[in-house]
Formats: structure tokens, C-alpha cells, sequence
């Protein structure tokens, strides 16, 4: 595990989760370029017009997940759920742009392979978070592991550690569950 003045990431994140400043201003800038990754690959084919940027991403998710009500297993939990806490900043951030703009109706749009991992616009986003939402009533490990993927930019054996499954689980289930992610955001 991965260590800063001799304690543990994972110790530094509960201590400053319960308050700890010293603790935070320890932790934050081994941690930084960790979430500022996590949020760059987040962006990576947003529109560059795009109104919220990488940083402004990382400040907001960090701020909620320093305090949100977690005990952390490892830097690994805590990278994947900045992950997901990032991807709720982006929907909730195309959501609010998309009500503007259109009244708030359910999108419907169609992704080929590449827009699949790319996520083009506001649109595709929105869908794409639907159909996850969806996926994770059925099958939640599915519903993760496109999470960390896509949107944690978390490679196969780093899935795999946080979930505690194979990689070639990993493999498997990310076939199958974008196959079914790319017929459910078509319509067909």
C-alpha cells in the first residue's frame, strides 16, 4: 500500500474524512494527479467548448467524496469511486445543460463502437447514463466495471483488484455488458 510520511493513504483519507486538516493537506498532493488523470480521461472526447473543465471536475468530485460517509478499503476504492462520483458530476452537469436547452425530454441516440467509449455529447452521455442505470438493476458487477472503464479510465487488472474478480471476467463482462449498452442507447 502505497505510503506518505509513513501512513497509509488509506489512513490519511479516514483521518481527513473526519476532519483532520493536516491530514487533508498531507494527503492532496500525492493524491492529485491520481484524480487530475481521472478527470482529464473523463474529458477525453468531450466537445472542447464544454463549459466545466477537467480541474473544476476533480475540486467538485473531491469535495464530495472527502465527505461522504465511507470507510475506505484502499487507494483503489477511493480512485473508483472518484470515478463514479466524476461521471455523476458529468450527467448531472448534462442534465442541468440539456433541461435548458430542451425542456429536460428523454434522449434517445445511437453510438457506434467509438462514441460508445467516447461519450461525443450531452446527449450520448444522458443515454448512456440511462442505460447504465438500467444495466445496474439487472447485473451491478456489469453496471461497475463500465463505470471504471469508461469513466475511471481503471485498466483490466485494476477492475479487477477493486472488484475482486479475474481479468478475464473483467474482459468478459465488458463485452458483453457494452453489447448490450450499444442496443439499449439505438433503440433497437
Amino acid at each position: 500500500m502505497k505510503e506518505i510520511n509513513d501512513q497509509p493513504i488509506t489512513v490519511l483519507l479516514q483521518k481527513a474524512h473526519d476532519g483532520d486538516k493536516q491530514a487533508l493537506n498531507e494527503l492532496y498532493p500525492h493524491i492529485y494527479s491520481e484524480l487530475k488523470k481521472i478527470a482529464r480521461y473523463s474529458f477525453k472526447n468531450e466537445n472542447p467548448g464544454h463549459t466545466l473543465q477537467p480541474t473544476a471536475l476533480l475540486n467538485e468530485a473531491f469535495e464530495k467524496i472527502v465527505n461522504a460517509d465511507v470507510n475506505w478499503n484502499d487507494r483503489h476504492h477511493f480512485y473508483a469511486l472518484s470515478a463514479q462520483v466524476m461521471r455523476r458530476v458529468l450527467v448531472d452537469h448534462a442534465k442541468a445543460k440539456s433541461a435548458k436547452k430542451r425542456g429536460g425530454n428523454s434522449l434517445h441516440t445511437s453510438f457506434n463502437d467509438q462514441q460508445i467509449a467516447g461519450l461525443e455529447s450531452n446527449e450520448q452521455l444522458l443515454a448512456f447514463d440511462q442505460a447504465i442505470e438500467i444495466l445496474k438493476e439487472q447485473d451491478i458487477r456489469k453496471a461497475k466495471i463500465v463505470e471504471l472503464a469508461y469513466f475511471g479510465g481503471l485498466n483490466f487488472r485494476e477492475i479487477a483488484s477493486y472488484l475482486d474478480i479475474s481479468k478475464a471476467t473483467v474482459s468478459r463482462d465488458l463485452k458483453m455488458a457494452e453489447a448490450w449498452l450499444k442496443l439499449q442507447v439505438s433503440g433497437r
